[in-house]
C-alpha cells in the first residue's frame, strides 16, 4: 500500500533502504530542496522541471549567502552525521550524475561549483535517460 503522506513513492521507493528524508534533515532548507527535486527528478512529474527546481533552490541560496557574506566551510561534518554506507546506496541507485551532485550538495560544496553540474546535466544527459 502506498503512503502518500508518510512515505511517498517517488521519495521512499528509488533507493532501497533510503528515503530522501534521512539526508534532507541533514542539510538547511535551501540544499534540502535541492536534493529533494534531484532525488525525485524523472520520478513524480517533470524531470528536466524538477531538475530546473534543483537549480532555482541552489541560486536562491547562493544569491543569499553574497547579499549576507555568508562564508561556508568546505566541511565535511555531514558525513559525521550520515553512513557512509548510505552514501553509496545513493550511487548504485541513482544515475551517476544525480547521484555525483546530490553528493556534492550534501558535501558543502560551494555553490557555484554545484550549478554547471546540473545545468550540463539537463542540457546534455537528463533529456535522454
Amino acid at each position: 500500500m502506498n503512503d502518500n503522506v508518510n512515505h511517498p513513492k517517488h521519495y521512499a521507493d528509488i533507493v532501497p533502504g533510503l528515503e530522501c528524508i534521512e539526508i534532507t534533515r541533514h542539510l538547511n532548507f535551501m540544499r534540502g530542496n535541492a536534493v529533494k527535486y534531484l532525488w525525485r527528478a524523472g520520478h513524480k512529474y517533470d524531470k528536466i522541471e524538477d531538475l530546473k527546481k534543483s537549480l532555482w533552490y541552489l541560486r536562491c541560496e547562493q544569491e543569499y549567502n553574497k547579499k549576507h557574506k555568508v562564508k561556508l566551510l568546505f566541511s565535511r561534518l555531514f558525513r559525521h552525521r550520515f553512513e557512509i554506507e548510505k552514501l553509496s546506496l545513493i550511487v548504485e541507485n541513482l544515475e551517476y550524475s544525480k547521484a555525483f551532485i546530490i553528493i556534492e550538495i550534501i558535501s558543502y560544496y560551494d555553490i557555484g561549483d554545484i550549478l554547471p553540474l546540473i545545468e550540463n546535466y539537463i542540457e546534455n544527459g537528463a533529456k535522454d535517460e
